[in-house]
């Protein structure tokens, strides 16, 4: 038995994303973003990042460190693992809808 398993622990399978965490997070920042009515330029400011940088993140073409996601999390208010999660690709994470 591998050292890290242990006979007592159950084991949890995690889902495979269809997309890149990046592509989820990007897609989510600009869905928050959006719910509050901010433009790339308005949220760059308030994050205090370049509008390109903001761009490239919302693209999905920046892997992020954890820092930076929950900074970006608590400066839109928003729980820093609803950045994590993927939901469906047609809906809204703020609203559900397509």
């Amino acid at each position: 038995m591998p050292k890290d398993e242990r006979p007592d622990a159950e084991r949890v399978d995690l889902p495979v994303l269809a997309r890149p965490l990046q592509e989820y997070v990007g897609r989510n920042l600009r869905a928050y973003r959006n719910h509050k009515g901010m433009t790339q330029e308005t949220a760059a400011e308030l994050l205090g990042f370049d509008v390109r940088y903001l761009r490239r993140i919302e693209t999905g073409q920046m892997n992020l460190q954890l820092q930076t996601i929950d900074h970006i999390a608590r400066t839109l208010e928003v729980d820093p693992l609803e950045f994590l999660t993927g939901g469906p690709w047609d809906e809204d994470p703020v609203t559900g809808q397509s």
